[in-house]
């Protein structure tokens, strides 16, 4: 079921993360603040955070790059977490997964630096009307609907293959948060209640469903941030799941 209250918080988060990058724009220049408010925002919600780099990127297309460094490096934020939650609860199954997450960090650190590189020396004025607004609600509500759609084929994907099905599960689970089930499955398998082979590639089929999310939310950005970005987010899951295939 849908929750308004918490799709609401999605709004006011994507808003909230458009003004943090426009704050740190103003403060250290299109390079370092976009890239430091992309991977800020990425330990809230990588999704969310590339929606609102596309937003100001839209707004303001000199620092495109930047915008998509930014997005690219909110995936870099996205693993650690993944690390982080599986160190807590399921350590044995973090070692299983210790490479495909490596993997998928090193991937997305390689792609965001090349738009860093791109981006150096840029000199980007930092006149209000050049940054853009600090607020942009209708690409926030366009992303929120996006979420609201992701949700409803979730709850659609449990309804048919039922809980039993522990794949099928956790990939509905990661078009609404990849961490949430990366939790439940640290715990299915910290209990020896699931063998780590199926909890890793559980994890590894709710890391590519919230990679679709993260795709469909870098459309509010336009064509020119869309491109890259999908292109990265799906190189960086394809190095997670080849990494989870070869080892």
């Amino acid at each position: 079921m849908l929750n308004p209250r918490k799709l609401w918080l999605f709004v006011v988060l994507v808003m909230g993360i458009n003004a943090a990058g426009y704050v740190a724009l103003r403060l250290f220049g299109s390079g370092r603040g976009l890239a430091l408010a992309g991977l800020l925002g990425g330990f809230v919600s990588s999704a969310a955070t590339i929606a609102g780099m596309g937003q100001r990127a839209k707004a303001n297309p000199p620092v495109l790059r930047s915008c998509i460094a930014a997005a690219l490096l909110s995936c870099v934020a996205t693993v650690v977490q993944l690390a982080a939650i599986l160190f807590a609860i399921a350590p044995a199954l973090l070692r299983d997964l210790a490479l495909p997450l490596l993997a998928a960090g090193l991937a997305a650190v390689a792609i965001a630096a090349v738009y860093v590189w791109r981006d150096r020396g840029q000199i980007v004025d930092n006149e209000p009307a050049a940054l853009g607004r600090p607020f942009a609600l209708r690409q926030a509500l366009l992303f929120v609907a996006i979420v609201a759609a992701a949700l409803l084929l979730s709850t659609l994907l449990r309804r048919y293959f039922g809980e039993g099905g522990v794949l099928a599960a956790a990939a509905a689970a990661g078009f609404a948060d990849v961490h949430a089930a990366a939790i439940s499955l640290g715990q299915l398998a910290g209990s020896g209640d699931l063998p780590h082979a199926q909890a890793t590639w559980a994890l590894a089929a709710a890391f590519t469903t919230n990679s679709l999310v993260k795709c469909a939310g870098a459309s509010v950005g336009g064509l020119s941030y869309a491109r890259p970005v999908v292109t990265g987010v799906l190189a960086i899951n394809l190095a997670l799941v080849l990494a989870v295939w070869m080892f």
